[in-house]
């Protein structure tokens, strides 16, 4: 099961989120200027769903 993250907020914004997604995954970074910089995908294992869009 894929996870789309982003392009939930325009990209003049500036956020830190945190997704609860099936399987028990938790998805929690940091949005700035329109770039991710900062991920973490817990189990690691589903990291691999994760596709960013932007």
């Amino acid at each position: 099961m894929k996870i789309f993250l982003l392009p939930a907020w325009p990209q003049d914004w500036d956020v830190d989120f945190r997704l609860h997604a099936p399987y028990r995954t938790v998805v929690e970074g940091q949005l700035r200027n329109g770039q991710v910089t900062k991920l973490n995908v817990t189990p690691p294992s589903r990291r691999s769903d994760l596709i960013i869009r932007k």
